[in-house]
């Protein structure tokens, strides 16, 4: 089968996060100094897909804001992750009405730290893995999509050699609302 006109979306999303951080020091290391969202996360995605056959795929972007904070007692810091920026692709298979899919993307997440000092770092970047399903709205170009995705991002180090390391991981659950734009799929167009 021949991939059609792209399927193209924009969405709103709400969701809850937990982070987890790895605190190491030599063969020193403390995990599990958990965060969670202080608020709901919300944010907006825009992106396009191709169909084949039962096979759909394609990129997309997104940012969302939120405020997860967490902190290393008793009162040395806190780090708050903020704005978090995305770049990725998904791709799945359409059952019937719905859009089963993974996706892999390239993300950038603003911190900030309650103490000042050099080597601190502004953001961190890594990767996300996760999936979700996704489901047309009956007679309109609206979907309702569920996400589970993790953050995976690249270890910081602070205090230079000796100092700490720093592993932070996201998880994050998503709701989002999608407005279909160019061919509608299959699924979502009222039987005749």
């Amino acid at each position: 089968a021949h991939a059609q006109t792209p399927i193209c979306q924009i969405g709103l999303q709400t969701g809850y996060s937990h982070a987890n951080t790895e605190l190491s020091s030599g063969g020193f290391s403390i995990d599990g100094i958990g965060a969670h969202s202080t608020r709901p996360d919300a944010g907006i995605r825009g992106g396009c897909d191709l169909i084949a056959g039962e096979f759909r795929f394609g990129a997309f972007g997104e940012w969302n804001n939120q405020d997860v904070t967490f902190s290393v007692n008793p009162g040395i810091f806190s780090a708050t992750l903020g704005n978090s920026y995305s770049l990725g692709g998904r791709a799945g298979l359409m059952f019937d009405k719905v859009f089963a899919y993974g996706l892999v993307a390239w993300t950038h997440t603003d911190v900030s730290w309650s103490v000042a000092g050099p080597g601190l770092p502004s953001a961190f970047t890594g990767l996300t893995y996760g999936g979700g399903l996704e489901y047309p709205i009956r007679d309109t170009r609206v979907a309702l999509a569920m996400e589970l995705r993790l953050h995976h991002f690249t270890s910081e180090n602070i205090g230079g050699p000796g100092g700490i390391d720093l592993q932070p991981d996201q998880l994050q659950g998503m709701l989002r609302l999608n407005w279909n734009f160019g061919d509608a799929p299959k699924a979502a167009k009222p039987l005749k």
